[in-house]
């Protein structure tokens, strides 16, 4: 933090100005397989594997996320609700655990049980029927006409 609060006085800038706060909510068990996007001097920009945003993006449970679920879900390989909630279960399963003697352990259960309905509810908005795969071709052949995804794969 040392090198963002150098940053911060040569800009006068405020030294809060890289918000860390969401480093709470990084996945356990799922490898980030960072990739370098951009190299330049002494700075690099390294991306998140798909895998490793999606269970953040499920986490987060938004509205506003589910685009970037579905894409990030078939980037990853994850076409079912079953492999979408192992996911979250397992990069998560400290915040849904129940804890012996947590002073508030009414309140974390509680918190715990609204963002499982949440994640549920996005969950089953993305992967209608269980799987992403096994809808789209069927989309495809109902109308006649291609799906996004399939007008998207086609022009690789």
């Amino acid at each position: 933090m040392e090198a963002t609060k150098r940053v911060a006085e040569k800009r006068g800038w405020d030294e809060l100005w890289i918000d860390d706060a969401p480093k709470q909510f990084v996945p356990d068990n799922v490898d980030p397989e960072w990739s370098v996007v951009a190299e330049h001097d002494s700075l690099q920009v390294a991306v998140a594997s798909p895998k490793f945003i999606l269970a953040m993006k499920l986490l987060a449970a938004r509205e506003r996320d589910v685009e970037d679920i579905k894409l990030l879900s078939k980037m990853a390989g994850v076409h079912t609700q079953d492999q979408a909630r192992k996911l979250v279960d397992g990069a998560y399963a400290r915040w849904f655990q129940k804890e012996e003697n947590p002073s508030n352990k009414r309140l974390k259960r509680l918190r715990a049980a609204q963002m499982r309905t949440r994640i549920e509810q996005v969950i089953q908005d993305v992967y209608p029927e269980g799987s992403i795969k096994k809808r789209m071709p069927d989309l495809d052949a109902l109308t006649n006409e291609p799906t996004p995804n399939s007008v998207h794969a086609n022009l690789k």
